[in-house]
C-alpha cells in the first residue's frame, strides 16, 4: 500500500508540471495493468477466470529522436496463479524495474513501437514469507497515442524472460516468466527545445534548426545579420541591400551572378573597355568597339560576316574573305583574271571546256573543241568554220572557198536520165571542155545534185549517176579522166524552193568546180 501511495503522489506531480509536445525530451507516465503467470505450474496468458492481478506503474522517458526513446520503468502490484489443484496457487508481491529502449517505425500522433529492456523482479509471496529476486529481460510491443502538445496515451506489453525460478514454489527448469499489460498516460516536460538552440519550441520560428535568439531561433549561417530564410546567400556573408549576398567588386553585381567578381564591370560585372557591350573577357577587339554590325566585339564595317581585322575587301561585302566574287567560282574578283566567267583554275578562268587542248582564256572558240586556235575546220582547208564561207568544201582562198571558174549548172528534167544531144546544156558541157583544154593543169569536181522528190538514199544515188553522166560525156569529148571527179550530193543543197515546180527545176543541176593549180 506504501508504494502505491508513492506511485499516485509522483503522478499528481507529473499532472502539476509544465507541460510539452510529443517531441518533448523527456515524459513523464504513470500507468496501470495487470500480470499474469506462465511457468511450472501453469499458463494463464489467456485465461480470463484467474483473479484479477493488478500492478501500477511509474516511468520516465527521454526522446533521442524520432525513432527512438530510452526509458526507466517501475511497477508494483500482485502477481500469482489460481489451478485446479490448490497446490498449485501462489500468490505474492511483485516490485519490478528496467531499463530499455523504444523503437518506433512510424510516425504521426500514433506510434507503434517494440522494445528491449534489461531489469530486475522482486517477489515477496504473502502466504509463506518466501522471498525471490532474479535479473529479466522484458522484450515487448506498444504504441504512444499523442493526444496534445502537453500529454499521451501509451500501451505497452512485455513478455518478461526471468532468470529465476523459485517464486511459484517449484524449481524445476527455470521456465518461470510473466506477461505484463500496462496502460499509462504520458505527461510532456520541461522546456521544449528540439533543436538545442535555448530557445523554447513555441517562441522557436526555426524549432528543427539551432538558430539565434535575435531571430528568433533562426539561423545565420553567415554571421551577416540577415536569417538564412531571407538570405539569397545564406553561407557566404554578404549585404543586406542585396539580400545577404557579397559584392566583392562593388560592381552593384552581386558575386553569384558577376562573371568577374572580382574586377567591377558593366556587362555582367566585367568590364568592357570600348564600350560596345561586349566584356573585355570575350571580346576578340577589345580596344575597338564592335558597332551595330560587330562580331566577337570586332567591327565589321561591310557587314559580311568576315570582321574588318581579317577582310581583305573591309568596305566592300563579299563571300571570299570578305571580297566579291562576281562569277561565282570561288576565286575573290581581286584575284580572279577571268572575273565575268566562272573558271576553275586557281586564277579565276576556265581552264579547257571544250577539251581541245587549248586554255578557254586563248580558245576563240572555248565551246567547240578544234585545231585552229581552239576552231573547228570541218573541211581541213585551214580557214576555221566561223570565217569559212565554204566550211564543207575544201577552198584555196582566204574565205574558205575553192577558186573556180564559174560554169552554168547542168539541167536535168525530173527522175530523167541525161538528154543532151538536142539540150541547150550542151553548149555549157562544151564551156567546160573549153576551159580544160585551155587550162591543162585546172581540175574539176562534177557535182550532182536532185531536188526533195523521193527519198533521201535515191536522191543521193540518182545525184550521182548524173555526176557520172556527165563525167563520160566530157571523156568521151577527150577530157583527161584524172583531171576529173564526181560527188553525188543528193537534195542537200538546194538553190531553189522546192514547194514549187520552179524551185524543184533550179535543184535539179550538176555543177561545176574547176580550179587552177
Amino acid at each position: 500500500m506504501k508504494n502505491l501511495l508513492i506511485v499516485l503522489v509522483f503522478s499528481t506531480i507529473s499532472l502539476s508540471l509544465m507541460a510539452q509536445s510529443d517531441y518533448s525530451r523527456w515524459q513523464l507516465g504513470v500507468s496501470g495493468g495487470k500480470m499474469v503467470y506462465n511457468g511450472d505450474k501453469g499458463n494463464s496468458f489467456f485465461d480470463f477466470e484467474q483473479p484479477f492481478q493488478g500492478h501500477v506503474g511509474l516511468r520516465l522517458s527521454k526522446y533521442v529522436n524520432e525513432k527512438i526513446d530510452i526509458y526507466l520503468a517501475g511497477t508494483k502490484g500482485r502477481h500469482g496463479f489460481t489451478g485446479e489443484d490448490p497446490i498449485n496457487d501462489f500468490l505474492g508481491d511483485v516490485t519490478q524495474g528496467s531499463l530499455g529502449l523504444q523503437y518506433k517505425f512510424l510516425s504521426g500522433k500514433l506510434k507503434p513501437f517494440v522494445s528491449g529492456a534489461v531489469g530486475f523482479n522482486s517477489f515477496a509471496n504473502v502466504e509463506n514469507g518466501l522471498d525471490a529476486s532474479a535479473f529479466q529481460i522484458p522484450l515487448g510491443i506498444g504504441a504512444k497515442l499523442n493526444l496534445h502538445d502537453n500529454f499521451g496515451l501509451w500501451w505497452h506489453s512485455t513478455y518478461g524472460l526471468y532468470f529465476g525460478d523459485e517464486y511459484d514454489n517449484l524449481v524445476q527448469d527455470g521456465n518461470d516468466s510473466h506477461l505484463l499489460h500496462e496502460l499509462g498516460i504520458g505527461i510532456n516536460l520541461g522546456y521544449q527545445d528540439k533543436d538545442g538552440d535555448g530557445i523554447g519550441d513555441k517562441k522557436d520560428d526555426c524549432p528543427d534548426i539551432p538558430g539565434l535568439k535575435e531571430f528568433n531561433g533562426c539561423p545565420d549561417s553567415d554571421g551577416d545579420g540577415l536569417k538564412d530564410e531571407d538570405d539569397d546567400c545564406p553561407n557566404v556573408a554578404g549585404l543586406l541591400e542585396y539580400r545577404g549576398c557579397p559584392d566583392s567588386d562593388g560592381d552593384t553585381v552581386i558575386d553569384k551572378l558577376d562573371d568577374c567578381p572580382d574586377v567591377a564591370g558593366t556587362v555582367n560585372g566585367c568590364p568592357d573597355a570600348d564600350g560596345d557591350g561586349v566584356a573585355d573577357k570575350d571580346d576578340v577587339c577589345p580596344d575597338v568597339a564592335a558597332g551595330s554590325n560587330g562580331i566577337d566585339g570586332c567591327p565589321d564595317g561591310d557587314a559580311d560576316g568576315v570582321v574588318d581585322k581579317d577582310d581583305a575587301c573591309p568596305t566592300e561585302a563579299g563571300p571570299i574573305n570578305g571580297c566579291p566574287d562576281g562569277d561565282g567560282d570561288g576565286v575573290a574578283d581581286i584575284k580572279d583574271e577571268c572575273p565575268e566567267v566562272a573558271g576553275d583554275m586557281a586564277n579565276g578562268c576556265p581552264s579547257d571546256s571544250d577539251g581541245d587542248g587549248f586554255a578557254d582564256d586563248v580558245d576563240e572558240c572555248p565551246q567547240v573543241a578544234g585545231a585552229i586556235n581552239g576552231c573547228p575546220d570541218s573541211d581541213g582547208d585551214g580557214v576555221i568554220d566561223n570565217k569559212d564561207k565554204c566550211p564543207n568544201r575544201k577552198g584555196d582562198g582566204a574565205d574558205g572557198c575553192p577558186t573556180r571558174i564559174y560554169v552554168a549548172p547542168y539541167p536535168f528534167g525530173s527522175g530523167s536520165r541525161l538528154v543532151y544531144s538536142k539540150s541547150r546544156s550542151i553548149e555549157e558541157l562544151d564551156v567546160v571542155l573549153s576551159i580544160l583544154r585551155a587550162n591543162p593543169t585546172a581540175t574539176c569536181s562534177i557535182e550532182g545534185h536532185t531536188d526533195n522528190v523521193g527519198s533521201e538514199a535515191a536522191n543521193e544515188k540518182m545525184s550521182l549517176k548524173r555526176a557520172e553522166a556527165v563525167m563520160k560525156y566530157l571523156v568521151d569529148k577527150g577530157a583527161d579522166p584524172s583531171r576529173l571527179s564526181v560527188v553525188g550530193r543528193g537534195e542537200t543543197m538546194p538553190v531553189g524552193d522546192n514547194t514549187t515546180a520552179e524551185g524543184r527545176k533550179q535543184n535539179r543541176r550538176v555543177e561545176f568546180v574547176v580550179k587552177r593549180n
